[in-house]
Formats: structure tokens, C-alpha cells, sequence
């Protein structure tokens, strides 16, 4: 019976200590994809910069004046 106990003992510590390094797991790998996010909303600011200044009326009448001699 002491040896039952002993054996359901250390399951619920070995449960709860895999339960609790699960938990660290997740929690780095939520902060990686925070950081993920982070930068990849950077660059998306700054394509969209990009995008704005090689769209811009001024720039297109440009280009195609001097380099399509339109």
C-alpha cells in the first residue's frame, strides 16, 4: 500500500513539474512570436513608405518624362 502511494506520489510532482516547464515553453515562445510581430510590423511601415514614395504622382511624371520620353 506505502509503495502504491509513493508511486502516486511522484506521478502528481512529475505532472506538475512537466505542466510547469510546458508553461515556460509556451510562455518564450509567445514572446518569440511577440518579437516576430514586431519586426515584421516594421517592415511592413517601412514597405509601405516604400510603396507611397514609387507611387507618387510627382516621381511617375518624372520617370516617364525622362527615362520613356513621355
Amino acid at each position: 500500500m506505502k509503495v502504491l502511494l509513493v508511486c502516486a506520489g511522484l506521478c502528481l510532482v512529475f505532472v506538475f513539474v512537466w505542466e510547469r516547464v510546458d508553461m515556460v515553453r509556451v510562455g518564450y515562445h509567445i514572446e518569440r512570436l511577440k518579437h516576430e510581430k514586431v519586426l515584421l510590423e516594421r517592415e511592413r511601415d517601412e514597405l509601405r513608405v516604400k510603396v507611397s514614395a514609387l507611387t507618387a504622382p510627382d516621381r511617375i511624371a518624372k520617370v516617364a518624362s525622362e527615362k520613356l520620353g513621355m
